[in-house]
Protein backbone atom coordinates (compact mmCIF):
# COMPACT_ATOMS: atom_id res chain seq x y z
CA UNK A 1 0.00 0.00 0.00
CA UNK A 2 1.35 3.44 -0.89
CA UNK A 3 2.29 5.70 2.02
CA UNK A 4 0.00 3.88 4.43
CA UNK A 5 1.87 5.12 7.49
CA UNK A 6 1.63 8.71 8.73
CA UNK A 7 3.84 10.79 6.48
CA UNK A 8 4.82 13.13 9.27
CA UNK A 9 5.06 12.75 13.02
CA UNK A 10 2.59 13.89 15.63
CA UNK A 11 3.22 16.76 18.02
CA UNK A 12 4.76 16.25 21.47
CA UNK A 13 2.51 14.81 24.15
CA UNK A 14 2.40 18.16 25.94
CA UNK A 15 0.16 19.49 23.15
CA UNK A 16 -3.42 18.37 22.59
CA UNK A 17 -3.71 15.46 20.13
CA UNK A 18 -3.59 16.69 16.53
CA UNK A 19 -6.29 16.17 13.96
CA UNK A 20 -5.83 12.77 12.30
CA UNK A 21 -6.20 13.25 8.56
CA UNK A 22 -6.62 10.53 5.95
CA UNK A 23 -5.65 11.95 2.56
CA UNK A 24 -6.74 10.06 -0.58
CA UNK A 25 -4.91 11.62 -3.52
CA UNK A 26 -3.43 9.69 -6.47
CA UNK A 27 -0.86 12.32 -7.51
CA UNK A 28 2.22 11.54 -5.36
CA UNK A 29 3.76 15.02 -5.51
CA UNK A 30 0.53 16.73 -4.55
CA UNK A 31 -0.16 14.16 -1.84
CA UNK A 32 3.27 14.74 -0.31
CA UNK A 33 2.92 18.54 -0.54
CA UNK A 34 -0.46 18.51 1.20
CA UNK A 35 0.76 16.14 3.89
CA UNK A 36 3.86 18.24 4.55
CA UNK A 37 1.87 21.48 4.80
CA UNK A 38 -0.83 20.06 7.08
CA UNK A 39 1.85 18.52 9.28
CA UNK A 40 3.30 21.99 9.80
CA UNK A 41 -0.22 23.03 10.84
CA UNK A 42 -0.13 20.52 13.72
CA UNK A 43 -1.99 17.70 11.98
CA UNK A 44 -1.14 14.01 11.67
CA UNK A 45 -1.52 12.97 8.05
CA UNK A 46 -1.67 9.55 6.41
CA UNK A 47 -1.73 9.48 2.63
CA UNK A 48 -2.86 6.82 0.15
CA UNK A 49 -3.33 6.87 -3.61
CA UNK A 50 -6.24 4.51 -4.22
CA UNK A 51 -9.60 3.56 -2.73
CA UNK A 52 -8.35 0.02 -2.14
CA UNK A 53 -5.47 1.36 -0.10
CA UNK A 54 -7.88 3.62 1.80
CA UNK A 55 -10.11 0.64 2.67
CA UNK A 56 -7.13 -1.37 3.87
CA UNK A 57 -5.81 1.54 5.92
CA UNK A 58 -9.20 2.31 7.49
CA UNK A 59 -9.68 -1.32 8.48
CA UNK A 60 -6.87 -0.93 11.01
CA UNK A 61 -6.72 2.82 11.67
CA UNK A 62 -9.03 5.74 12.29
CA UNK A 63 -9.17 9.38 11.30
CA UNK A 64 -10.92 12.61 12.21
CA UNK A 65 -10.89 14.30 8.80
CA UNK A 66 -10.99 12.71 5.35
CA UNK A 67 -9.58 14.65 2.37
CA UNK A 68 -10.87 12.91 -0.74
CA UNK A 69 -9.95 13.29 -4.40
CA UNK A 70 -12.71 12.12 -6.77
CA UNK A 71 -10.92 10.92 -9.90
CA UNK A 72 -9.00 7.93 -8.53
CA UNK A 73 -7.39 5.01 -10.43
CA UNK A 74 -9.70 2.34 -9.02
CA UNK A 75 -13.01 4.14 -8.76
CA UNK A 76 -15.01 7.31 -8.28
CA UNK A 77 -14.65 9.06 -4.94
CA UNK A 78 -18.31 10.10 -4.75
CA UNK A 79 -19.55 6.54 -5.25
CA UNK A 80 -17.09 5.29 -2.64
CA UNK A 81 -18.19 7.95 -0.17
CA UNK A 82 -21.84 7.07 -0.69
CA UNK A 83 -21.08 3.40 -0.03
CA UNK A 84 -19.61 4.06 3.41
CA UNK A 85 -21.62 3.66 6.61
CA UNK A 86 -22.37 6.70 8.73
CA UNK A 87 -19.17 8.65 9.33
CA UNK A 88 -20.42 9.75 12.73
CA UNK A 89 -18.30 12.61 14.01
CA UNK A 90 -15.72 12.48 11.23
CA UNK A 91 -15.43 15.31 8.73
CA UNK A 92 -15.09 15.04 4.94
CA UNK A 93 -13.38 17.51 2.61
CA UNK A 94 -13.58 16.82 -1.12
CA UNK A 95 -10.58 18.17 -3.05
CA UNK A 96 -10.99 17.76 -6.80
CA UNK A 97 -10.66 19.33 -10.23
CA UNK A 98 -14.39 18.85 -10.83
CA UNK A 99 -15.82 22.30 -10.29
CA UNK A 100 -19.25 22.60 -11.88
CA UNK A 101 -22.19 23.49 -9.60
CA UNK A 102 -23.83 20.12 -10.28
CA UNK A 103 -20.64 18.24 -9.38
CA UNK A 104 -20.25 20.27 -6.19
CA UNK A 105 -23.79 19.52 -5.09
CA UNK A 106 -23.36 15.83 -5.86
CA UNK A 107 -20.28 15.68 -3.66
CA UNK A 108 -21.87 17.60 -0.82
CA UNK A 109 -24.99 15.46 -0.93
CA UNK A 110 -22.82 12.36 -0.79
CA UNK A 111 -21.67 13.44 2.66
CA UNK A 112 -18.90 16.02 2.26
CA UNK A 113 -18.74 18.93 4.69
CA UNK A 114 -16.68 21.05 2.28
CA UNK A 115 -16.01 20.95 -1.46
CA UNK A 116 -12.78 22.55 -2.69
CA UNK A 117 -11.72 22.83 -6.32
CA UNK A 118 -8.13 22.45 -7.52
CA UNK A 119 -5.89 24.30 -7.81
CA UNK A 120 -6.22 25.55 -4.27
CA UNK A 121 -3.91 27.37 -1.88
CA UNK A 122 -2.74 24.97 0.81
CA UNK A 123 -3.45 27.68 3.37
CA UNK A 124 -7.13 27.58 2.39
CA UNK A 125 -7.20 23.78 2.65
CA UNK A 126 -5.58 23.89 6.09
CA UNK A 127 -8.04 26.54 7.24
CA UNK A 128 -10.97 24.41 6.08
CA UNK A 129 -9.64 21.34 7.89
CA UNK A 130 -8.94 23.29 11.10
CA UNK A 131 -12.43 24.80 11.13
CA UNK A 132 -14.03 21.44 10.50
CA UNK A 133 -11.95 19.69 13.16
CA UNK A 134 -12.80 22.41 15.67
CA UNK A 135 -16.51 21.68 15.43
CA UNK A 136 -16.58 17.91 15.34
CA UNK A 137 -16.44 15.64 18.35
CA UNK A 138 -13.91 12.87 18.14
CA UNK A 139 -14.80 10.81 21.20
CA UNK A 140 -14.49 7.12 20.29
CA UNK A 141 -16.20 7.02 16.90
CA UNK A 142 -17.26 3.58 15.67
CA UNK A 143 -14.85 1.84 13.25
CA UNK A 144 -15.45 3.16 9.76
CA UNK A 145 -15.89 -0.14 7.92
CA UNK A 146 -17.39 -2.22 10.73
CA UNK A 147 -21.01 -1.52 9.84
CA UNK A 148 -21.24 -1.31 6.05
CA UNK A 149 -24.85 -0.77 5.08
CA UNK A 150 -25.73 1.18 8.22
CA UNK A 151 -27.89 4.25 7.55
CA UNK A 152 -26.07 7.54 7.11
CA UNK A 153 -26.98 10.51 9.26
CA UNK A 154 -27.24 14.07 7.97
CA UNK A 155 -24.90 16.51 9.74
CA UNK A 156 -26.21 19.70 11.27
CA UNK A 157 -25.51 22.61 8.92
CA UNK A 158 -25.96 26.37 8.62
CA UNK A 159 -29.32 27.43 7.17
CA UNK A 160 -30.35 30.79 5.75
CA UNK A 161 -34.06 31.31 5.17
CA UNK A 162 -34.26 33.79 2.29
CA UNK A 163 -37.90 34.61 3.09
CA UNK A 164 -37.67 35.20 6.83
CA UNK A 165 -34.02 36.45 6.83
CA UNK A 166 -33.30 34.02 9.65
CA UNK A 167 -29.83 32.49 9.96
CA UNK A 168 -29.71 29.23 11.92
CA UNK A 169 -26.41 27.79 13.16
CA UNK A 170 -25.62 24.06 13.40
CA UNK A 171 -26.27 24.27 17.16
CA UNK A 172 -29.91 25.22 16.45
CA UNK A 173 -29.70 28.86 17.53
CA UNK A 174 -31.04 31.54 15.17
CA UNK A 175 -30.39 35.18 14.35
CA UNK A 176 -32.61 37.60 12.43
CA UNK A 177 -30.39 39.23 9.81
CA UNK A 178 -30.34 42.76 8.51
CA UNK A 179 -30.96 43.30 4.79
CA UNK A 180 -27.31 43.75 3.83
CA UNK A 181 -26.29 40.74 5.93
CA UNK A 182 -28.88 38.52 4.28
CA UNK A 183 -27.77 39.58 0.80
CA UNK A 184 -24.13 38.84 1.60
CA UNK A 185 -24.74 35.41 3.12
CA UNK A 186 -27.14 34.42 0.37
CA UNK A 187 -24.42 35.22 -2.17
CA UNK A 188 -21.81 33.26 -0.22
CA UNK A 189 -23.98 30.17 0.28
CA UNK A 190 -25.59 30.14 -3.16
CA UNK A 191 -22.66 29.04 -5.37
CA UNK A 192 -22.01 25.80 -3.47
CA UNK A 193 -18.83 26.73 -1.68
CA UNK A 194 -16.76 28.61 -4.23
CA UNK A 195 -14.71 31.66 -3.29
CA UNK A 196 -16.71 34.80 -4.07
CA UNK A 197 -14.60 37.49 -5.74
CA UNK A 198 -14.62 41.04 -4.40
CA UNK A 199 -16.58 42.21 -7.43
CA UNK A 200 -19.28 39.62 -6.78
CA UNK A 201 -19.31 40.47 -3.07
CA UNK A 202 -19.93 44.11 -3.98
CA UNK A 203 -22.56 43.07 -6.53
CA UNK A 204 -24.40 41.16 -3.78
CA UNK A 205 -25.12 44.54 -2.20
CA UNK A 206 -26.61 45.90 -5.40
CA UNK A 207 -23.55 48.06 -6.08
CA UNK A 208 -20.83 48.28 -8.71
CA UNK A 209 -17.16 47.72 -7.97
CA UNK A 210 -16.09 51.02 -9.51
CA UNK A 211 -15.94 53.62 -6.77
CA UNK A 212 -17.26 51.26 -4.08
CA UNK A 213 -15.41 51.42 -0.77
CA UNK A 214 -14.74 47.76 0.09
CA UNK A 215 -14.18 48.75 3.70
CA UNK A 216 -17.98 48.83 3.96
CA UNK A 217 -17.98 45.06 3.36
CA UNK A 218 -15.23 44.54 5.93
CA UNK A 219 -17.24 46.53 8.48
CA UNK A 220 -20.38 44.54 7.63
CA UNK A 221 -18.58 41.23 8.18
CA UNK A 222 -16.95 42.41 11.40
CA UNK A 223 -20.29 43.47 12.88
CA UNK A 224 -22.01 40.28 11.71
CA UNK A 225 -19.30 38.18 13.37
CA UNK A 226 -19.95 39.95 16.67
CA UNK A 227 -23.71 39.46 16.34
CA UNK A 228 -23.24 35.75 15.64
CA UNK A 229 -21.00 35.31 18.65
CA UNK A 230 -23.55 36.99 20.90
CA UNK A 231 -26.73 35.43 19.49
CA UNK A 232 -25.54 32.06 18.19
CA UNK A 233 -22.67 31.25 20.57
CA UNK A 234 -20.50 30.29 17.61
CA UNK A 235 -18.18 31.79 15.04
CA UNK A 236 -19.48 32.79 11.62
CA UNK A 237 -17.45 30.68 9.13
CA UNK A 238 -16.82 33.45 6.61
CA UNK A 239 -13.16 33.69 5.71
CA UNK A 240 -11.20 36.22 3.69
CA UNK A 241 -9.12 34.40 1.07
CA UNK A 242 -6.20 36.72 0.39
CA UNK A 243 -6.20 38.10 -3.13
CA UNK A 244 -9.38 36.23 -4.10
CA UNK A 245 -12.40 37.26 -2.01
CA UNK A 246 -14.65 35.65 0.60
CA UNK A 247 -15.68 32.07 1.30
CA UNK A 248 -18.20 30.37 3.58
CA UNK A 249 -16.07 27.50 4.93
CA UNK A 250 -18.69 25.21 6.49
CA UNK A 251 -21.68 23.30 5.14
CA UNK A 252 -24.81 25.38 4.63
CA UNK A 253 -27.96 25.83 2.58
CA UNK A 254 -30.22 28.64 1.43
CA UNK A 255 -33.89 27.81 2.03
CA UNK A 256 -35.91 29.82 -0.48
CA UNK A 257 -39.41 28.45 -0.12
CA UNK A 258 -41.22 26.21 2.34
CA UNK A 259 -41.61 22.76 0.83
CA UNK A 260 -38.99 23.34 -1.88
CA UNK A 261 -35.54 21.71 -1.82
CA UNK A 262 -32.84 24.01 -0.42
CA UNK A 263 -29.95 25.23 -2.50
CA UNK A 264 -26.34 25.75 -1.59
CA UNK A 265 -23.84 23.51 0.23
CA UNK A 266 -24.58 20.32 2.10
Amino acid sequence: MTSAKPLHGALPALIAPPARVLLIEDEPDLREAIAAYLSLEAMQVSGVGTLADANAWAAENDFDILILDLGLPDGDGVSWLESLPSLGTRGVVILTARGSPAQRLTGLRAGADAYLVKPIALEELALTVRKLFARIQVTAPAPLLATVGSPRTEPAIWQLNAQTWMLTAPNGKSLLLKHSERLLLEALLGPAGEVLSKDRVVASQGAKADGFDYRRIETLIRRLRLRCRDALDTELPVQTIYGRGLAFTEAGVVVRETGRPPTGRR
